[in-house]
């Protein structure tokens, strides 16, 4: 059996977790986590072939590519997406997109050992607002964006008799206190700690080994304009040029 490549670049961190499902077991072979926002793009590539050839292998030898096609980091989704692309063009890999509020949940109830607890992902979007999604026993929310101390106090938070409904995700870090509200609001509600804000190794290969594999490019999962198109008009002022034409040019450019 050949193995799977999982690569997440949604936040921070640059994970990467190599290994198969065999005989109904796991093998994770390796996982490595580079702390490094922003910066991970000369870091992927060099991770990637020297976990390979640990394992004597190339890429072409891989049955498949996960990777985490977002909401997250513009850069690093963007980044993560055409290095797996560049795998898929010259090596014939096929490859497979993960969601991440959906990886998250998954890899905490995993951890908790209950497949059915009622879930809240919070992932922070850019200041004051999140990306938003509930998971419960039959199925999963849209994912939205929503700002943050709206989402914590408008979405239906709701605990089952056995189980509090638990929450997660970078997004409630950056607000405590409301955080705190919530939870002397709904006393069924339970935060996690901070170790269930990020995919674990077993988590990572575990979605890459349910994911489903096709011989195409990786659409994007970013759901709000970027930080530079939010800014556009403010950019275009640093740079001595005109707001208007900036957007026309913009807009030129995405219809394209």
């Amino acid at each position: 059996m050949r193995p799977l490549l999982a690569i997440n670049c949604a936040e921070d961190r640059l994970q990467l977790a190599l290994g198969l499902h065999d005989g109904g077991r796991l093998q994770l072979w390796a996982f490595q986590e580079w702390t490094a926002p922003g910066r991970a793009n000369p870091l992927l590539a060099p991770a990637v072939q020297q976990m390979l050839t640990a394992f004597g292998l190339a890429p072409r030898d891989l049955a498949g590519v996960a990777c985490v096609v977002g909401p997250g980091s513009f850069t690093g989704v963007r980044m993560s997406l055409a290095f797996a692309e560049g795998l898929r063009l010259a090596a014939g890999v096929p490859l497979a997109g993960l969601a991440y509020p959906a990886l998250l949940a998954r890899t905490a109830r995993e951890r908790l050992h209950d497949p059915l607890a009622p879930l809240c992902v919070l992932t922070h979007a850019r200041k004051g607002l999140c990306h938003a999604q509930i998971f419960h026993a039959g199925g999963a929310s849209d994912i939205e964006v929503l700002p943050t101390q709206r989402a914590l106090m408008e979405l239906p938070l709701t605990a089952t008799d056995t189980a509090p409904c638990l929450l997660c995700g970078s997004a409630l870090r950056q607000d405590a206190t409301a955080v705190q509200e919530l939870l002397q609001q709904q006393p069924r509600c339970r935060l996690l700690p901070d170790r269930f804000d990020h995919p674990d190794g077993p988590g990572l290969l575990a979605a890459a080994v349910a994911a489903d594999y096709a011989h195409a490019p990786l659409p994007p999962l970013y759901l709000r304009p970027s930080d530079a198109e939010a800014n556009l008009e403010a950019i275009a002022l640093a740079k001595g040029m005109d707001p208007a034409s900036a957007r026309r040019t913009l807009t030129e450019l995405t219809n394209t």
